[in-house]
């Protein structure tokens, strides 16, 4: 049986504007099996931003085996990251395997 957000999709919403005119963001993850929603408020639209942001969600919610999500520059760029991991060598330490990201068309809406 698939656990929450084992399959998840991940979108910024936003700009917000906080109290002091400070601007953020809300990542929102959607669980594909069970429709669940999970939201995270990030500062900026960085990458390290958004690696903050999906770490405290991966710390609450599991590790993902599967992300769909748009082709942001921040998304592409995480990817990019967490794909040049020795994952071998992190599934010797522990029971991690990669994710595997799943990107939109770039002309889709």
């Amino acid at each position: 049986m698939p656990f929450v957000f084992q399959i998840t999709g991940v979108d910024a919403a936003g700009p917000l504007f906080l109290r002091d005119n400070q601007k953020a963001w809300v990542l929102l993850f959607t669980c594909a099996v069970y429709r669940a929603v999970h939201l995270e408020l990030i500062t900026s639209l960085s990458t390290e931003a958004f690696l903050m942001g999906f770490r405290r969600f991966v710390a609450r919610r599991g590790r993902c085996l599967t992300i769909y999500c748009d082709n942001g520059t921040n998304f592409v760029g995480a990817a990019n990251v967490l794909h040049g991991l020795d994952w071998n060598k992190i599934i010797r330490h522990g029971a991690v395997n990669a994710i595997d990201w799943k990107f939109n068309p770039p002309t889709a809406a």
